[in-house]
């Protein structure tokens, strides 16, 4: 009996995902940074393949000192890029080395070599960053977590500008359920908490609840399945 012989497709040769950073994709909310500043450290990643990388985890951290400086999840669309933002409080001594490392733990990734990237910083030198990269980008709304839920909810979101900002939680029939505003909220990376209840502070009821955010005039929606 003749061995069977399976051809893969072209289509199914190409349905991979490859994160990527380099040191050009590492900046900060500001261009000059001294002792004390409170900044935040933006990190570009690349998704080079056709599958979608959905909550991937972006982590930095300061080589010199060997301090975690956090961690932030963004969602990085095939072919497409996304912003992780961490909050820096900048501390001695005046030069650091930024390492932004992409977590490797994402299915179906060709390499993890280019998941690593380093960038100097020495306090009262401009990092030399492209200008007006920060007001090109768009607005960055990661997926609701835990999701399904069945009490908190962590919403987190990541502005490349301060801009008037809504948040709206509404059910199935587009009534709203919880709301939040803020006139000027600032760049950078925000979460946001959601106890499962309602504006009056009643439990919702189990189902399908859209969280909707709203930024100037860019607008992205989010799907939560909560349960009792």
């Amino acid at each position: 009996m003749l061995p069977v012989i399976r051809f893969e497709t072209s289509s199914e040769a190409r349905a991979f995902q490859d994160l990527a950073v380099q040191s050009g994709d590492i900046y900060l909310s500001r261009n000059v940074v001294e002792r004390g500043d409170s900044v935040t450290i933006f990190a570009k990643v690349h998704n080079v393949g056709l599958v979608d990388a959905d909550t991937v985890v972006v982590e930095c951290r300061d080589l010199v000192t060997g301090v975690p400086f956090g961690a932030d999840t963004v969602d990085v669309p095939a072919g497409g890029n996304a912003i992780a933002g961490v909050p820096w409080v900048v501390t001695f001594p005046d030069s650091h080395a930024i390492e932004a490392w992409v977590s490797p733990h994402v299915l179906d990734e060709v390499s993890f070599s280019n998941n690593v990237a380093t960038r100097p910083v020495v306090l009262g030198t401009p990092v030399a960053v492209e200008q007006g990269v920060m007001a090109r980008e768009r607005v960055t709304f990661h997926p609701p977590r835990p999701n399904p839920s069945t009490g908190k909810v962590k919403l987190g979101f990541l502005l490349p500008r301060p801009s008037s900002t809504r948040l709206t939680a509404v059910d199935v029939l587009g009534r709203v359920v919880k709301e939040w505003r803020w006139s000027v909220l600032g760049a950078g990376s925000h979460t946001m908490e959601w106890d499962g209840r309602d504006s009056r502070g009643s439990r919702v009821r189990s189902g399908m609840y859209f969280f909707r955010l709203e930024v100037g005039r860019e607008q992205v929606v989010r799907r939560l399945v909560f349960l009792e």
